[in-house]
């Protein structure tokens, strides 16, 4: 059974009422998380904004991606 969202909804309701720094929340999140969560979470959510990013970063072109798939 999943965990209720209280704290999730603890921090948002903070952010939203400027109690907390919306960036410091997020690098603190980022910072927590494993590599492994923030790919995946990045996968669902970003997945086009990430691997643009991720190519500019990496001088690597889209068709490296391409010739895996």
């Amino acid at each position: 059974m999943p965990m209720p969202r209280d704290y999730t909804i603890i921090l948002r309701d903070l952010v939203d009422d400027e109690m907390l720094n919306s960036k410091e929340v997020l690098y603190n999140l980022l910072n927590w998380l494993s590599e492994e969560d923030v790919y995946s979470f990045c996968q669902d959510e970003y997945d086009v904004e990430t691997k643009v990013a991720y190519e500019e970063k990496y001088d690597i072109s889209s068709e490296c991606f391409d010739e895996e798939a």
